[in-house]
């Protein structure tokens, strides 16, 4: 008795420890199916194994020979063999037949395993066909991303142009400051020169009255004492006429030479000021020219900056509209390709023995969906990553190009006030002119005074009069020949300052056009570069679209080691038509995501995103 439950315990333990096995093997094998349905798979499978093994070992206590029936014994001991004889019979029937089931389900079960293979083989083949989509879509997000650093790159090599422009365009406001104080200074010296030359005028209109008073006042003493003194001073009026002619013949010859003298200095002074002036005046003018020549091609240059960044502008616009389209292309590709290889999965799951494929088949579908949705985060991140590079770039080049707009207008403010400043040198000309007229007719006024004095004749001590008015004749003559002088010499000096300045500032402005040329010509070869990497891009945009898509893979078996030992689900029709109208779904929100992240500017965007 002892030895039977001892027995019992050992086979319910191995039953126990059979079952552990499968249950173990099945949950390695399938991790998606039910605890309840693997626990039971191996419940089935342990019990109906063991059942196998348990008749072999009493086949042999039934095979032993059986002991013959005493030829003496009762009806009743034969009739008892008979029964057992023919139980014995019915037991092995039985067991022959349990061991045709047994093989049977053994068959079934491989059968299984081979089915389970070749869907594994299959979901590895769809595994690489989804790895190698994925491969391609990050190929063409890197050159999504080297075309937006290309043109990141042309965007700062425009920045760097804008400054240089700015900084010469700074310079042109330095210089035409300089020239405005230079003329501010020049027409102070031209006021205080008019100012002197008004006095003068005064001065000598004084003299001049008084000259005509005292040859009035000497007319009419003459006429009052010419009758009474004539008989009595005729001869003494002969004897000093005769003395003061010659003294007055003598006088007029010295004033005659002093006065050819200092006509003669005056006429070179006033043609050596006269030819400085009207050889500032050109220079001035030239540069007037040069600069206004140089304002206009800045502008033209700018205007060329503006142009190459709004056509860089469109073509990443449009390259990223192209990159956009071929994405969604491939995707739709991929989809269409996706559900190729599942319809043909599924008419092959279809034409097996439907032996429980629900489970494998609901298993397949979620590591399926799980991927996919894990490959459409990835590249929506991805290109929502690029568009938002894609948008700081248009946004930046939007802003630069309203401070080209800005240092355009304040250019043209420029050019206006050199306008101006060209004007003011005209001006200025003609009140030089009109001070060398005024100079002259000083001259005038001052040989005519010259001339008075000469013919004056009195009685009194001529030769104290002639003397004292030589005397302040030559300081007046003096003092205004130092002050013209010191004034000339001085506009002189500072004419050629600022003419040196000028042509520093000219070789400056010259060695800044040479190196700003050089710059636009490396811009221009830069830009020829960018022109031909689009063009490449296009090309290649298009070899994508017109080459043939891939052929799909044919699925490999599943290796023996991970097929699953259970039946797969037969996967509902409503359900598969509901899971692909809500990929459709999201497929279909990502590219309006996208479509409205990607718009160039004409549809209003919401306040977050902006």
């Amino acid at each position: 008795m002892m030895r039977r439950l001892l027995l019992a315990i050992a086979r319910a333990v191995a039953l126990l420890i059979l079952v552990a096995g499968f249950s173990g093997a099945l949950t390695l094998a399938l991790p998606n199916v039910s605890p309840a349905i693997r626990y039971g798979s191996a419940l089935v499978l342990g019990v109906a194994i063991f059942e196998t093994l348990r008749p072999r070992e009493r086949r042999a206590a039934i095979a032993e020979p059986v002991a013959a029936v005493p030829v003496g014994a009762s009806e009743d001991l034969v009739e008892a063999q008979r029964v057992i004889d023919e139980l014995r019979t019915e037991i092995q029937r039985n067991r022959e037949e349990s061991q045709g089931r047994t093989d049977s389900l053994t068959r079934d079960v491989q059968d299984v395993l081979q089915t389970n293979s070749g869907l594994r083989q299959k979901i590895d083949s769809v595994e690489s066909t989804l790895s190698q989509a994925r491969a391609k879509a990050a190929e063409e997000i890197q050159k999504a991303r080297a075309g937006n650093d290309q043109l990141r790159a042309q965007i700062d090599r425009e920045k760097q142009n804008t400054a240089a422009l700015q900084k010469t365009a700074d310079a042109l406001q330095s210089e035409r400051e300089n020239l405005q104080l230079q003329l501010a200074d020049f027409d102070k010296r031209l006021a205080s020169s008019m100012q002197e030359l008004e006095g003068l005028r005064a001065e000598r209109q004084r003299a001049r009255r008084e000259i005509e008073d005292a040859r009035q006042q000497a007319e009419v003493d003459k006429a009052g004492t010419r009758a009474s003194t004539e008989a009595e001073w005729r001869a003494k009026v002969q004897q000093a006429s005769t003395g003061h002619a010659a003294a007055l013949e003598s006088l007029r010859a010295e004033n005659q030479r002093a006065l050819r003298d200092i006509d003669s200095q005056w006429n070179a002074k006033l043609q050596l000021m006269s030819s400085s002036h009207a050889k500032e005046r050109d220079e001035v003018q030239n540069e007037g020219r040069k600069l206004t020549a140089r304002v206009t091609e800045l502008q033209r240059q700018l205007e060329e900056s503006r142009r190459t960044a709004q056509q860089l502008l469109s073509a990443g616009q449009e390259l990223t509209r192209q990159l956009d389209e071929e994405r969604q292309r491939f995707q739709s590709d991929l989809h269409e390709a996706l559900d190729r290889e599942r319809q043909a999965f599924r008419e092959q799951l279809d034409a097996r023995p439907a032996v429980d494929e629900k489970t494998l088949r609901e298993s397949i579908d979620l590591d399926w969906g799980k991927k996919l949705q894990k490959i459409v985060n990835e590249l929506t991140s991805d290109h929502e990553d690029a568009i938002g590079e894609h948008i700081e770039a248009r946004e930046a080049a939007k802003a630069e190009l309203r401070s080209l707009n800005l240092k355009l207008k304040g250019l043209e403010q420029q050019l206006q006030s050199a306008r101006d400043g060209r004007l003011g040198l005209l001006q200025r000309d003609d009140q030089l002119t009109q001070q060398l007229v005024r100079q002259k007719a000083e001259h005038e006024r001052l040989e005519q005074e010259i001339a008075t004095l000469r013919t004056q004749t009195t009685t009194v001590d001529e030769k104290s009069i002639r003397d004292k008015v030589e005397a302040e004749w030559s300081e007046k003559l003096q003092t205004i020949v130092n002050h013209m002088a010191t004034d000339h010499e001085s506009d002189v000096g500072k004419a050629i300052e600022e003419r040196e300045a000028a042509r520093a500032e000219a070789r400056n402005l010259a060695i800044k056009l040479n190196a700003m040329q050089q710059k636009l010509d490396g811009e221009r070869q830069n830009r020829e570069a960018l022109a031909d990497k689009l063009r490449s891009a296009n090309e290649e945009i298009v070899a994508l679209r017109s080459a043939p898509p891939t052929p799909a893979a044919q699925p490999a078996p599943l290796p023996p080691s991970v097929t699953p030992t259970v039946p797969l689900p037969v996967i509902k029709i409503e359900d598969e038509q509901r899971a692909r109208e809500e990929v459709l779904q999201f497929a279909e929100q990502a590219h309006e995501v996208l479509r409205r992240i990607t718009s160039p500017g004409t549809e209003s965007l919401p306040s977050d995103e902006r």
